[in-house]
């Protein structure tokens, strides 16, 4: 089903409050007296693999015990004292199934070891006849992950999806009803791997998985990706995760010609039935909503704001006539 004008730009002003939170600013035209203009200095990228201090005063095992579900009380479902969950936008990490049950999910990390948490991974508690489980003590992988993303599907698989250190997208599934979680990855023939995932399920069945990433920046040591630093790409499966039909797909409008490359965690994903959408909010680009309404077969693209320049790279400077 077509998405209305209304309802598409209602998406769209969702997107740009996504987008604040990222301080995107507008440059100001250069008087034509002064030579060159100068934008903030670039933020350091994080993949969570960084040794990262953590403050000594907040200890996870100070925290109160999980209690009975109260309307007026928050409850603790679960602990780390790894606290950076995210460089930008947050993934999914809390999906609801019609029955009631809610998963959520987190980047667990219970040892520090010299800030490096060699136990760092998937947090994951569920709530079941509306009480919680007690917080999990360990991830729900073998490998060291982060930047988990939950959704439930319409039959009501689990699916999560992550990245590793190796810049691998490992993934998670089980059938509803059971306890033991399959893995796998997400397929890519990218020069350096992925990382920052972002999922969605949709399709007329509800059992499509959308995820996008962006490939590894030379910040953190990765190569371009078809002339693009940190190339953001779209991955889909039609079974719940199980198997990709779609993967490393470069979306037009998103490439060399656009853009230098993506921010890490600057972009988000959502679907409902054969309506998929993502947007788009890097520091110095265009702010942009790429629609299908074909379960990811096709895309159409929407500047929300438009950047005064183009390809801009940080801290290059610009001159009048660059507007």
């Amino acid at each position: 089903m077509q998405l209305s004008n209304t309802r598409l730009w209602l998406f769209a002003s969702l997107i740009l409050m996504a987008a604040t939170a990222t301080a995107q600013a507008q440059l100001l035209p250069a008087s034509p007296n002064v030579a060159r203009a100068q934008a903030p200095a670039d933020r350091t990228l994080r993949t969570g693999m960084e040794d990262i201090p953590t403050a000594e005063s907040v200890k996870w095992r100070d925290l109160p015990d999980n209690g009975p579900l109260k309307v007026d009380q928050e409850v603790i479902i679960g602990r780390t004292i790894y606290d950076l969950q995210s460089n930008a936008s947050n993934c999914r990490r809390i999906s609801v199934r019609p029955d009631g049950r809610i998963a959520a999910t987190w980047t667990q990390g219970l040892q520090s070891s010299g800030n490096t948490y060699p136990d760092r991974g998937t947090g994951y508690n569920a709530r079941v006849d509306f009480a919680w489980a007690d917080a999990p003590s360990t991830r729900l992988e073998a490998v060291r992950t982060g930047w988990p993303n939950h959704v439930f599907t319409a039959s009501g698989k689990e699916f999560i999806v992550a990245h590793t250190s190796d810049n691998v997208l490992n993934t998670l599934r089980r059938n509803p009803g059971t306890a033991t979680w399959t893995t796998g990855s997400i397929p890519n023939a990218t020069p350096s791997g992925l990382l920052w995932p972002r999922a969605a399920v949709g399709g007329a069945d509800g059992e499509t998985i959308h995820v996008i990433a962006i490939t590894v920046p030379a910040a953190l040591q990765g190569l371009p990706y078809q002339g693009v630093d940190g190339h953001l790409l779209y991955y889909r499966s039609l079974d719940g995760g199980a198997t990709w039909d779609r993967t490393d797909i470069a979306i037009d409008g998103l490439g060399s010609d656009f853009t230098i490359g993506s921010d890490a965690d600057s972009y988000y994903i959502d679907a409902r039935g054969n309506d998929v959408a993502f947007g788009v909010f890097n520091s110095w680009d265009d702010v942009l909503l790429f629609k299908s309404s074909d379960n990811g077969d096709t895309w159409d693209k929407h500047v929300i704001n438009d950047f005064p320049l183009d390809r801009y790279v940080t801290n290059a400077g610009y001159v009048y006539e660059d507007l």
